[in-house]
Order: C-alpha cells, then structure tokens, then sequence
C-alpha cells in the first residue's frame, strides 16, 4: 500500500510540472496568435480602411485557438457599440478574456484600445504596430523562458514526487 501512495505522489507531482510547462507553452502561443491578430487588423483598418466596427466581424476565428474567445467576445459586444464606446469594450474585453497575460502586454493592448476606433486610419496603424512591438517581445522573451524551463518544470515535479515517495518508504 506505501508503494501505491509513493507511486500516486510521484505522479501528482510530475503532472504539477506538465501543467506549469503546458501554462507556459499556452502563453507563448497566445502572445503569437494575438500578434496574428494584430496584423490582421492593421491590414484591415489601414489598407481595407474597413471600419473598427467591421473589422471582427469579417474575420474568420477558426484559426485562432487561444484568441478566439477574446475576438468573439470583442464581435458580441459590438453591437452594443451605439451604447457604449469601442474603446470601453475593447477594454473590458482585455481585462476579462487575457488576464493572462504579462503586464506589460496587457498595458500595449489597453493603451492601443484607446486608440482604435478615434483617429485616423495611419494613427490606428501606428498604434497597434507599437502595441504588435511590445507583444511581440514578450512573445521572444516568453519562447526563449519556454525553452529553457519546459522540462525543468517537468524534472522538477517528477524529482520532488520521487523525493517524497522515498522518504514516505
């Protein structure tokens, strides 16, 4: 019965550090995609000049797979844009669909809010090309962290496992 406790442990702890390596392999991604959004946009509104209001409304979400729930979130609450600014659902939207973020990439995506929708065309280009600037340093910061640390996550949570099951021996 201690060796089926040992064993249970181990293997508790090993997924703790599969979890912590696929919660980083999950941001990665989703700083990538969010970038691929960003692109997106920015050739719609900037050589489309296809109004805010339009722009998620046209895109096809399929691709996207850790996004998806941000752009529909954002192509729901659209309609709502005669009560309510752009700017307010971008925001709120943020705020309640990418709270995973890193600060700083969560800081890009609420200043490049107050932007979209309020100026012109070559401004809104230039915001959301500082705004695809800073995620996508997070984005080479957040791969080249993965990099190093996926299995040390993952070594670490099978170790620790192993240690404990030995000690409870």
């Amino acid at each position: 019965m201690r060796y089926f406790g040992a064993i249970t442990i181990t293997l508790a702890a090993l997924f703790i550090g599969i979890s912590k390596a696929r919660e980083e392999r999950m941001k990665t991604q989703l700083l990538r995609e969010l970038c691929s959004l960003l692109e997106i946009m920015k050739n719609e509104i900037c050589t489309n000049k296809t109004p805010i209001n339009r722009v998620f409304s046209m895109q096809n979400l399929n691709s996207f797979r850790y996004v998806k729930p941000f752009a529909e979130s954002i192509k729901t609450e659209i309609n709502t844009i005669g009560d309510r600014r752009f700017c307010d659902i971008w925001c709120d939207c943020v705020n309640e669909k990418l709270s995973t973020l890193p600060e700083k990439s969560m800081s890009a995506l609420l200043a490049l809010g107050n932007c979209l929708g309020r100026y012109d065309a070559e401004m809104q280009k230039k915001s959301i090309e500082r705004c695809m600037a800073d995620i996508q340093a997070e984005h080479e910061s957040a791969e080249s962290s993965l990099k190093n640390n996926e299995k040390m996550y993952i070594g670490l949570g099978g170790g620790a496992g192993a240690i404990i099951a030995l000690m409870l021996i």
